[in-house]
């Protein structure tokens, strides 16, 4: 077994430090009149009780976070693809960035009345279930694919080591040259009393970006 000391990791938070004035400005495009409506109009939807609308101030630093690291709010126009994107925060902002993104999402999403939400803010989002060992295809590739606490679908409880090579190997085949993915997980730092699936990922990837608050990668082409 791999053996890190990622005490530095889960004390610093220096990619949440984030300019209140773009806060603000992502937050009036993210919840306007219309998601206000629509929570309203679907109230028992997931998306509404789990605190996605209004913007949870930690969901939504994740969007910003990877917006900014990214440098998406300077860098010219990119190709971007964004891994079970939920109600489309990072394909929205990236676009009002001036780039284009778009998301994917498995079939009970889109079939939902999420899809209301994409229809509105002009976001194209595909339907892809993303499986252990098993080989996806694109249309194209991106300068980006981001996912960003996506939760992959797994024959067994987690991904092990060679399913997250495996699914690295494939996105690569979809990057462009100079380009990469940021994968943020769901894995919260736990001091040195690692779960299975959190040694998984560090056998495959190591140790993850400093200044995160949970086990962020970005692996780049």
């Amino acid at each position: 077994m791999l053996v890190y000391n990622l005490h530095k990791y889960h004390t610093d938070r220096s990619a949440f430090v984030i300019d209140d004035s773009f806060k603000d400005w992502a937050r009036s495009i993210a919840f306007d009149d219309y998601t206000l409506w629509w929570c309203k109009n679907n109230s028992s939807n997931y998306f509404t009780t789990e605190r996605y609308f209004p913007p949870n101030e930690k969901k939504f630093n994740d969007q910003l976070a990877s917006l900014k690291f990214l440098n998406l709010t300077t860098c010219s126009n990119k190709e971007i693809l964004d891994l079970g994107t939920g109600v489309g925060y990072f394909c929205t902002l990236a676009n009002r960035l001036g780039h284009f993104a778009e998301g994917t999402e498995i079939k009970e999403v889109i079939q939902s009345s999420v899809k209301e939400l994409y229809q509105n803010y002009r976001i194209k989002v595909f339907e892809l279930l993303i499986k252990n060992q098993q080989e996806i295809k694109l249309d194209k590739k991106y300068d980006y694919i981001t996912a960003i606490r996506t939760w992959f679908n797994s024959d067994s409880e987690y991904f092990s080591t060679k399913d997250w090579l495996f699914l690295k190997e494939n996105l690569m085949n979809f990057i462009k040259p100079g380009g990469g993915i940021l994968l943020k997980t769901n894995y919260k730092f736990l001091k040195n009393n690692f779960r299975p699936e959190q040694i998984e990922i560090l056998n495959a990837f190591g140790e993850p970006l400093i200044g995160w608050n949970s086990f962020t990668y970005f692996i780049k082409k």
